[in-house]
């Protein structure tokens, strides 16, 4: 299976932007959601690539419907696309 170009930064830069916008820490973030403050830390630095349980779990604790949450990610994905061209 091959990459989505720029997919997880754009993952990464909407779950922080996101969650700097609702002023949640990064702890209060990963307990809300259930997730280990590593992965979550993984997730923000684009490090690891989340599975869509955690992206879930994620959109409930920031308070936002998965299919918002995409369609932001794929505007970012997009614009970074963009910015090679």
């Amino acid at each position: 299976m091959q990459d989505v170009p720029y997919l997880a930064q754009a993952l990464s830069h909407v779950i922080e932007n996101i969650r700097k916008e609702r002023h949640i820490s990064k702890t209060a973030l990963a307990d809300f959601s259930r997730l280990e403050r590593r992965y979550l830390r993984e997730i923000e630095t684009g490090t690891k690539r989340p599975t869509v349980n955690a992206i879930y779990s994620i959109c409930e604790a920031l308070k936002i419907r998965p299919e918002e949450f995409f369609c932001v990610v794929e505007k970012y994905r997009q614009k970074l696309l963009e910015e090679i061209k």
